[in-house]
């Protein structure tokens, strides 16, 4: 019981660190039909609530990431934690403890020594979303008309 437990919860904190993602379900239209036919005041009504969206989902992006790096902190910090940890739980009861130990601690330097590579350069920028490829496209369009 008490094994299953430490296997789970190693489980767990693995899991954490593993980056989620939605996908959306609907493609997104860069160019619509109807984008030549805009008048200026569209333009800039489209383009303006577009800058609004694509700068909150950088500032999303931005802390989806900080929140990944936390979580795998965390997730680091407490594998390492049961691997220390592991033996007072039900010590003496037969060689199963000694493996989990061995188990939880391999899993721990994994995770710091992945941890602890850093990168050699900045991570590369993110492609642009559609929203950004929206709002490029309108740019264009506004400024090759006479508005």
């Amino acid at each position: 019981m008490q094994i299953r437990l430490l296997v789970s919860a190693a489980l767990a904190a693995s899991l954490v660190a593993g980056p989620l993602q939605a996908q959306s379900a609907e493609p997104y239209e860069v160019v619509r039909m109807n984008d030549g036919a805009m008048t200026c005041e569209a333009l800039v009504g489209a383009i303006n609530t577009l800058s609004q969206e694509v700068r909150q989902q950088a500032a999303n992006a931005e802390r989806a990431q900080r929140n990944r790096q936390t979580a795998g902190a965390v997730g680091r910090g407490l594998l390492g934690g049961l691997a220390r940890g592991a033996s007072l739980f039900g010590g003496g009861n037969g060689g199963n403890e000694a493996a989990v130990v061995g188990a939880l601690a391999g899993m721990a330097s994994e995770a710091a020594a992945a941890g602890n590579a850093a990168p050699a350069q900045p991570p590369a920028a993110a492609a642009p979303t559609p929203q950004a490829e929206r709002l490029a496209h309108l740019n264009d369009l506004f400024r090759n008309r006479s508005c």
